[in-house]
């Protein structure tokens, strides 16, 4: 369920990514996002747009799918996997 979280969220900071790079206005992005973004996350998700590209957003994408499928064959270590993964990605720079 958390790696089905993250890649929602990870699917939706792709699509305002997306929309910033063609408008370049990150007001008008946020303002636009539907569904529409809660008034406390507008902050982190206007740092998040303008520090990740969508390369690196997509690549995160294909990590979580390998790691979801990697956790559907390994049900009672799944903990551990999603620990694991999170503690890798946030050491690395994006």
């Amino acid at each position: 369920m958390i790696a089905r979280i993250f890649l929602n969220k990870l699917k939706r900071n792709l699509i305002l990514r997306e929309n910033f790079e063609k408008n370049k206005n990150i007001e008008l992005t946020i303002s636009s996002a539907k569904p529409p973004i809660f008034w406390k996350d507008k902050e982190i998700v206007k740092k998040q747009i303008y520090n990740w590209n969508a390369e690196n957003i997509k690549k995160l994408i294909y990590k979580l799918n390998e790691l979801e499928h990697l956790i559907k064959k390994n049900i009672n270590s799944s903990i551990n996997i999603i620990s694991d993964f999170i503690l890798e990605q946030a050491n690395q720079k994006y």
